[in-house]
């Protein structure tokens, strides 16, 4: 009898006997060592036993020769062996977790003593599944709403067409003509097929002539399918299309499905009857798989394998790309490659660099490697693929993890495949970035996960993509729970004073402004101050018509800006001329929550210029340049994630201070009309040059790939006006051209849904001294009294697949370190609103900024300018889900020798893409001879297009072993 338990793929298995009814038999390949034998498979360190461990000797005929007594004994001492290891795992069996040597041991039972010996193997065969007590078996989840998307893709699996007409051919044909012959396809089938909606298609090309290879795709796995399936393979064949070591489940019934039969073509009941398109389900008795189910139409299209990988924010600088050098093994090290890396890659991987081993290699022998992977080519010719990481040299061996033998470079050059990596020992973590597929075309390729102690399920997936997608958010409080107050103070001689609040302020951006005014009546130096302070409240949770708003997708907070409609001006009636600088306290709260979640100040002083439209600022809360307050924690500091920001209250704090120098009386208003809390996806520009009189221009962007714009280095100019009076000042117009928009970081790309908001945030100041490209915003002593003439405006350029360009202008200036948001999308302010449709348009975009000054009067300060130390585009896109432009590509036996292989030692979740597999020659095999699985264990995608080709053999796509938990211990009790 023979008893195998494994973590996630608990199974019965005999050598040719059945030892229940209910169970298929599997061939272990293990013989009877003249004694009773059970055979175990071991979780990580544990044992994982099925819910009886008690031979049950009857059903074994090996060893029904041996008297009763005997079998008794036996039993009970391989029963209190097991119980041993489960209790004692490095007890005296020795350590079997690492397949070493191991020293029997005698126990007295039944009158007599039984000796047990432990041997042990590794695995690296596929193992049949069966759901049990002990645990869920793994599962192939494709998880997409829309089906297989990836047949828009000019490599695609083609499913509803048919090349039998006027008689069939042998190469890229789904073969439903042939299978089910004309009449029925033409009559019932072609408009079935039509109007499907598969999440799975699996089909393939007429068998080359003599060929025996096999086109069924087998799963030693349980399969969810949350839409349908199209499959049919070659009929000559006599298999299967499919074959499902465990449960096969769809949300939608089968093609010609009906109340009666609902998977149809399927199942063998249909009447067209072709084993060529028919799913075998090996945990239905009668092979019939499940359709209309329930649990695989509610699959989530954002779901996750957790626990979730370190991402790209771990990363503080891009690692460094190896050159293709004369050794036989390419090294590179964990870390964070972007666009100009991951072009490099690509150029190593595409045939320049042939006959070469590329070893990705962990950090060190015990500690695994994250490798983050964000492209972006804009020169690659086919732009489908402009976000892919391909592979397609047939020379190149890829290795990601430690090597089969050891870390080392020798052992890297000696592995062979598919094995290459040791799933046993510390691996990798492969992240790609949410807009980036992997293109596999040539080449072998071995990827094993990070934690070799652990089971498969205990650790991230060994391919990992991001499912809930960052695409921006933005959020309004409820007018309901918000309130504004007016706290004012006399200093000094005074002669009185008094504040107002305007009840009737909405909260919303829609024009109706709130005004906070104070009077300062005094003498003599007397100071009054007064603090506005709005509290916004229950922020996100309502839409502007006042319909709920859905809590922000997960995950953490790469940009926070609060936007704010305001004004302030001065009327400085019959006093002297003087003021100090007014400062503002943006307090966060994190939902329900009094104590504050962070604080940032901005000791700068609102300028509204007067003009038409209201100013409107943003504030960045994680800038730097936005200074701490003692006592309490800076937003840039603050564990902050994007479910913190539902419901969340914010308190914007103006401070407006006066002094009376002589005598008199000055007024100071504050106009809010409303703010906005915006987590968006922003983009920094890569690039600037000077277009016309713009010094420093390369001080528009950021200082370094992970750096964000408004860092302290700015770029502009400066006017000087002449001494003599009638002379006047000069006017003058510099412009800079800031190009390549993108977010190097974590490019949370949102190419899905509609644009909701979409705005360029320029930072700077004007300044009174001569132009200066360094030093903070506080190192100039005045500002210059700019016109209300002087103005900024902008022309974007260079739009991702859309030609033209457009223009928006704001009719002042940036003063004193202020952040103006210009909305790309009110017509107001320009055209861009007709042009820019969507975030992705905006990748690698071009910008021309212009900034027009002139002073009101000629005066003391003879220069005067402007400094702009940043220009980035803030967007939020409806929709949390979202997907590359190109489908995952694995291609298996490419070329005359069969040299293409892909497998993962782990899981893989990839939600948000298609996979293709294309098999075009051989699968790769085991040791043993057995098809190697391409995944090794739970996968998650959104489709699957699998295709044979003519001299192809579809393989295993689920489930290899893949840890120490795939350990196969045999223990022997002799009499």
């Amino acid at each position: 009898m023979v008893f195998m338990a494994r973590h996630l793929i608990p199974e019965m298995r005999t050598e040719g006997v059945t030892t229940n009814p209910e169970h298929r038999t599997n061939q272990a390949g293990f013989a009877l060592l003249g004694g009773m034998t059970v055979i175990l498979l071991f979780a990580g360190v544990t044992l994982i036993a099925l819910t009886s461990m008690t031979l049950t000797s009857s059903k074994v005929s090996e060893i029904q020769k041996l008297s009763t007594r005997e079998v008794r004994a036996a039993d009970n001492a391989l029963e209190s062996t097991v119980n041993m290891i489960r209790m004692d795992p490095d007890g005296e069996l020795g350590d079997y977790k690492d397949c070493l040597g191991t020293t029997p041991i005698s126990l007295p039972t039944n009158n007599q003593t039984v000796t047990v010996t432990a041997t042990c193997e590794k695995s690296d065969r596929s193992m049949a599944v069966r759901d049990s007590a002990l645990g869920a078996a793994p599962a192939v989840q494709l998880v997409g709403a829309n089906g297989y998307l990836a047949s828009s893709f000019p490599d695609n699996v083609p499913w509803k067409t048919d090349c039998y007409s006027p008689a069939p051919r042998l190469d890229n044909c789904f073969p439903w003509a042939y299978g089910f012959g004309p009449a029925n396809y033409n009559g019932s089938g072609k408009a079935a097929i039509a109007g499907a909606v598969p999440s799975l298609v699996h089909s393939g090309a007429m068998r080359a002539s003599g060929s025996t290879l096999n086109h069924t795709l087998n799963f030693a796995s349980n399969v969810l399918v949350r839409r349908g399936t199209a499959a049919a393979v070659d009929p000559t064949t006599a298999s299967a299309a499919i074959n499902v070591a465990g449960r096969f489940a769809q949300g939608d019934r089968g093609l010609l499905g009906d109340s009666t039969n609902k998977c149809g073509l399927q199942t063998a009941g249909h009447v067209w009857n072709d084993l060529a398109a028919r799913i075998m389900d090996s945990e239905d008795a009668d092979g019939r798989p499940e359709c209309e189910a329930a649990d695989a139409l509610a699959l989530n299209d954002r779901a996750e394998i957790t626990p979730r990988p370190g991402l790209g924010e771990q990363f503080t600088t891009f690692a460094t790309v190896p050159s293709c050098s004369a050794g036989t093994v390419i090294e590179f090290s964990p870390g964070a490659y972007g666009r100009a890396q991951t072009a490099a890659i690509n150029a190593l991987l595409s045939g320049s660099c042939p006959n070469k081993v590329f070893w990705f290699k962990p950090v060190s022998a015990t500690v695994a490697g994250n490798y983050w992977f964000d492209v972006d080519d804009p020169f690659q010719a086919d732009a489908t693929l402009r976000n892919s990481l391909i592979i397609k040299d047939p020379t190149a061996r890829v290795i990601f993890g430690t090597p089969m033998g050891g870390l080392s470079a020798s052992n890297a050059a000696a592995a062979t495949f598919p094995a290459a990596c040791n799933p046993q020992a510390a691996g990798v973590e492969v992240i790609l970035s949410p807009r980036t597929s992997l293109r596999h075309t040539g080449g072998r390729v071995a990827i094993c996960d990070r934690d070799g102690t652990l089971s498969t399920t205990n650790v991230p997936a060994a391919l990992w993509q991001a499912g809930s997608v960052n695409n921006g958010w933005q959020g309004y409080p409820d007018p309901a729970s918000s309130t504004a107050t007016l706290t004012f103070v006399q200093n000094g001689i005074s002669w009185g004073g008094n504040g107002f609040v305007n009840p009737s302020y909405s909260w919303r951006p829609d024009g109706s402004s709130s005004r906070r005014w104070f009077e300062c009546n005094g003498a003599l130096y007397a100071l009054c101050t007064a603090d506005a302070t709005y509290q916004a409240r229950g922020v996100g949770q309502f839409n502007l018509d006042g319909t709920a708003a859905p809590a922000p997708s997960e995950g953490r907070v790469d940009s926070l800006d609060l936007i704010v409609h305001a004004e302030v001006d001065d009327d400085n009636g019959f006093s002297l001329i003087g003021s100090d600088r007014v400062g503002t306290t943006i307090t966060l709260y994190r939902a329900g929550e009094s104590t504050p979640a962070c604080k940032v100040y901005y000791p700068y002083k609102q300028r509204s210029m007067g003009a038409g439209r209201p100013l409107v600022l943003a504030f960045d809360l994680r800038s730097r340049k936005a200074q701490s307050i003692a006592g309490s924690t800076h937003c840039a500091d603050a564990d902050l994630t994007r479910s913190d920001l539902y419901g969340a209250g914010v308190d914007l704090s103006i401070r407006s201070r006066r002094t009376i120098y002589v005598l008199g009386w000055k007024t100071s208003n504050i106009y809010v009309d409303g703010m906005e809390l915006r987590a968006g996806w922003d983009l920094e520009g890569t690039s600037a040059s000077n277009v016309s009189n713009f010094s420093n221009p390369g001080n528009l962007v950021p200082a370094g790939p992970f750096a964000k714009s408004a860092d302290g280095q700015h770029g502009g100019y400066s006017l000087q006006c002449s001494f003599w009076a009638w002379d006047g000042c000069p006017t003058g117009t510099a412009t800079a051209r800031v190009a390549g928009f993108d977010n190097a970081v974590v490019p949370w790309s949102p190419t899905d849904g509609s644009l909701r908001a979409a705005g360029l945030i320029v930072t700077g100041e004007t300044t009174s001294q001569i132009f200066n490209t360094t030093g903070s915003f506080l190192d100039i002593g005045d500002e210059p009294d700019i016109s209300q003439h002087a103005r900024i405006s902008f022309v974007v350029s260079n739009l991702r697949g859309v030609p033209g360009s457009c223009s928006v202008n704001w009719p002042k200036v940036p003063f004193w370190g202020q952040s103006i948001y210009i909305d790309l999308l009110n017509p107001a302010n320009g055209n861009c609103n007709t042009l820019v449709t969507s975030a992705e348009q905006l990748i690698g975009a071009t910008v021309d900024v212009a900034v027009y000054i002139e002073r009101n009067q000629w005066g003391l300060e003879m220069r005067f300018g402007s400094r702009i130390d940043g220009i980035r585009f803030s967007t939020v896109t409806d929709g949390q889900y979202t997907r590359p432009q190109a489908p995952n590509l694995i291609t298996i036996g490419d070329g005359p020798s069969a040299n293409s292989s892909f497998n993962i030692f782990g899981q893989l979740s990839m939600p948000r893409n298609d996979l293709n597999i294309r098999w075009n020659g051989p699968s790769p095999r085991t040791t043993e001879g057995d098809p190697m699985p391409i995944g090794g264990g739970n996968m998650i995608m959104s489709g699957l297009g699998s295709f044979i080709g003519p001299n192809g053999e579809a393989g295993v796509l689920c489930c290899s072993p893949s840890k120490p938990a795939e350990r196969i211990v045999t223990l022997t009790a002799i009499g």
